[in-house]
């Protein structure tokens, strides 16, 4: 339980620091912002043991975090453009058979330039910026296989198809050179030519913590 000097502290460092701070963060027009983001994609590992003609088979996967850097450019107050790389999927799965292992990695990437349109607020230097986004580029699948038995045989292959993402979020101004916020978005892809992984796309939403720092 929290104590009451905690609670007390807790409510004045909102009340007046932290608007105190934010107030300092002045118009976002001709600034940029670096970005780090981290969260989940909505979908899980997972294990499972099964038989074959071949012997008792393990499956072992697991995967899914996603995190990624950006750079975003306001060109207008309400109005700027970005550019991610992140990681949507990482997923490792292992095969134990009475034959051998075998061991995969696959890693899906998109690269996406898009813009975002921060909603108008009644009072102009309010802490909170809602925004609008929505972005296209590229998503890279790379898959790397290794099989061991008598021999080791290693293969990898990289395919890659356009898509993009639509969604939206908040910043907060915590001061003049730093943000933090939440993002949900929904990816949208064309299939690979073949799985990477389990999949032909990785279609689905994601939702990050968003830590910024402004500078410009």
């Amino acid at each position: 339980m929290f104590s009451k000097k905690s609670l007390k502290t807790g409510v004045f460092f909102v009340l007046f620091i932290f608007p105190a701070l934010a107030a300092q963060a002045g118009p976002l027009e001709k600034r940029s912002r670096a970005e780090l983001r981290a969260g989940g994609w909505l979908e899980s590992g997972d294990a499972k043991v099964a038989l074959n003609q071949g012997g008792a088979l393990t499956s072992v996967k697991s995967g899914s975090p996603i995190g990624g850097v950006g750079f975003n450019h306001w060109i207008k107050e309400n109005w700027s453009i970005f550019v991610s790389v992140s990681v949507l999927s990482i997923e490792t799965e292992t095969l134990i058979e009475y034959m051998g292992v075998t061991t995969s990695r696959t890693i899906v990437s998109p690269i996406i330039v898009g813009a975002r349109h921060y909603i108008p607020m009644n009072n102009p230097n309010s802490i909170i910026r809602p925004y609008l986004e929505a972005g296209a580029g590229i998503f890279v699948g790379s898959q790397e296989k290794s099989e061991i038995s008598v021999s080791v045989v290693t293969e990898s292959r990289t395919e890659t198809t356009f898509g993009g993402r639509v969604g939206g979020g908040f910043d907060l101004l915590l001061s003049r050179r730093v943000t933090l916020g939440l993002s949900g978005l929904f990816n949208a892809m064309a299939d690979f030519n073949k799985p990477i992984g389990s999949r032909k796309n990785y279609n689905g939403a994601e939702f990050s913590l968003v830590f910024g720092i402004l500078f410009g």
